[in-house]
């Protein structure tokens, strides 16, 4: 009879994804292994901001708030494209503006690659505001990556 309430057991444990030998571990017995946490795949860096006015004969119709970005590989792979979300933050990490954005441009190992961008500037929009008159030594700068997509072919979600 205890053969067949043990069998009984073990089908049950099975059937509902749990382990087919009973376990005499107790909670604080078992192992506590902290999840791993992933590495940033980038360092980024803020390498210039500034403002430019509209000019028409450039073809340039409307203000904008100029930056270059630096972004350093860290993931060990050479990179042909990404994206993700770029966030300006004061000393604080209060947010004063963020913008998605996607880049087509290779970054190898361990390289740095400087990338030029531009936001259109609403001098009604005080975020717009805020980050135009901040000076470049008093904001930071954030990347988090969503995808990338590597030279072998393969693409990280994160």
């Amino acid at each position: 009879m205890t053969t067949a309430a043990e069998e009984m057991q073990r089908s049950l444990l099975t059937a509902f994804g749990g382990n087919s030998k009973p376990s005499n571990d107790s909670p604080s017995e078992k192992e506590y292994k902290p999840e791993r946490k992933r590495q940033a795949p980038f360092s980024v860096s803020l390498v210039k901001k500034g403002f430019m006015e509209p000019n028409y004969r450039a073809g340039i119709p409307s203000d904008a708030i100029t930056f270059t970005v630096a972004f350093k590989n860290l993931t060990g792979k050479n990179i042909r494209a990404f994206d993700g979300q770029l966030t300006f933050t004061d000393l604080l990490d209060n947010k004063v503006l963020g913008a998605s954005l996607a880049i087509n441009n290779p970054v190898s190992v361990d390289s740095v690659m400087q990338w030029d961008g531009q936001l259109d500037f609403n001098q009604f929009i005080d975020r717009h505001q805020r980050l135009r008159s901040a000076e470049q030594e008093n904001l930071k700068i954030i990347f988090e990556a969503k995808k990338i997509l590597f030279a072998d072919g393969t693409v990280e979600e994160y």
